[in-house]
């Protein structure tokens, strides 16, 4: 048995279309959510603290 917010997130990402660039932040937003941990950091201007 699935919970609730895991079956809307399913259904939400279910059907998506070929937009795969387009749709990896805000999958990788609402999959964060989901799993209840923090997003990605930004990027900042020293690459090395770009893990």
């Amino acid at each position: 048995m699935t919970s609730p917010s895991l079956d809307a997130f399913i259904r939400k990402w279910r059907n998506a279309g070929g937009a795969e660039r387009a749709n990896a932040q805000p999958f990788l937003c609402d999959l964060c959510e989901l799993l209840g941990v923090p997003g990605p950091d930004p990027a900042q201007p020293e690459d090395r603290n770009n893990a």
